[in-house]
């Protein structure tokens, strides 16, 4: 079994619009890149190596430190992934999220 070294649990506090209350941009963020280098089986020491970016960036994404991720990071972390900013950012909880400002 492969075990990732964050595990997302913040989003146990995550209600898509209509249901109450909101999640934040960086929950959103954190939960994609977990399930993606899980899928992946990547560690995100891993992932910030193929994205060339540094380990301590990617930490501070991760433990939500980083509230709002630069494009360019992002586009980095695309690329080290294998896929377009667009694919990043294209999942349930972006798509139908109303985020508030954190």
């Amino acid at each position: 079994t492969f075990a990732f070294k964050y595990s997302y649990t913040r989003i146990n506090r995550t209600k898509l619009r209509g249901e109450g209350s909101t999640m934040t941009y960086s929950d959103a963020v954190i939960k994609r890149l977990t399930e993606l280098c899980e899928e992946r089986e990547i560690t995100v020491n891993r992932l910030a190596t193929l994205s060339g970016i540094t380990q301590s960036t990617v930490d501070n994404l991760m433990k939500g430190k980083t509230k709002n991720p630069k494009l360019k990071t992002l586009h980095k972390l695309a690329v080290g992934l294998d896929m377009t900013v667009s694919e990043l950012l294209d999942f349930p909880e972006m798509n139908e999220t109303a985020f508030e400002d954190e």
